[in-house]
């Protein structure tokens, strides 16, 4: 099987997230560079002012969603190949550091949130599979694609499911607040808690595919 259609696939398992979220792709390449065989480039807005200093509850919705974004590529492959290529260190060591922050922050094992982020990036890939291989299609004829380009090849898509993750960010926010207030409070349920997404946060993941 073709690095290219690899490529092509891993790419677009992270613009679908991408979409999903509704972050603003710039491009998406399967040519290859010196530092990747292929990137989504994110359109990162810079704020006239400094933003103010994020909660435990929102450092932990960016960390959460870096993860799933930075997982979907190699899983596109695997969902794809039944195997990803070697050369996805990267997206790993994003998604390695991300959990590893929200661990810190949440008390919640390592293991329960890698399951979980990947279980909702598979979850959100398959049953928007046929999109994802139009897209796949697309990067393997065109090569490079605007992000225009890319929602218009996939079309109406459905959005992400963060529901599964809601829970431990809403106790990252009643850990927040117990240690402001000395007392211990206990999470409640936040089904409609938001999740602010820095874009600049997902630059890592969406730049490099090595």
């Amino acid at each position: 099987m073709s690095s290219e259609l690899h490529t092509a696939y891993h790419e677009a398992g992270h613009a679908m997230i991408a979409l999903a979220a509704g972050l603003p792709i710039d491009t998406a390449s399967i040519i290859p560079d010196a530092d990747s065989l292929g990137r989504i480039n994110l359109v990162h807005d810079l704020p006239a002012q400094p933003p103010p200093p994020l909660t435990a509850e929102q450092l932990t919705a960016i960390r959460v969603f870096e993860a799933v974004y930075a997982v979907a590529g190699e899983l596109a492959e695997e969902i794809a190949f039944r195997a990803a290529t070697a050369g996805c260190e990267c997206d790993q060591q994003t998604t390695s550091a991300a959990i590893e922050t929200v661990d810190g922050l949440t008390g919640a094992s390592s293991w329960a949130w890698r399951h979980t982020v990947r279980e909702v990036a598979l979850n959100y890939l398959t049953s928007s599979w046929d999109a994802v291989c139009l897209l796949a299609l697309v990067l393997l004829t065109e090569k490079s694609v605007s992000g225009e380009r890319a929602r218009e090849a996939v079309g109406e898509i459905g959005t992400l499911n963060l529901q599964p993750l809601t829970g431990a960010i809403a106790f990252a926010a009643a850990r927040e607040a117990a240690r402001h207030s000395g007392h211990v409070q206990a999470a409640g349920s936040t089904s409609g808690t938001s999740l602010p997404v820095r874009h600049a946060e997902c630059r890592p993941a969406a730049q490099l595919r090595t």
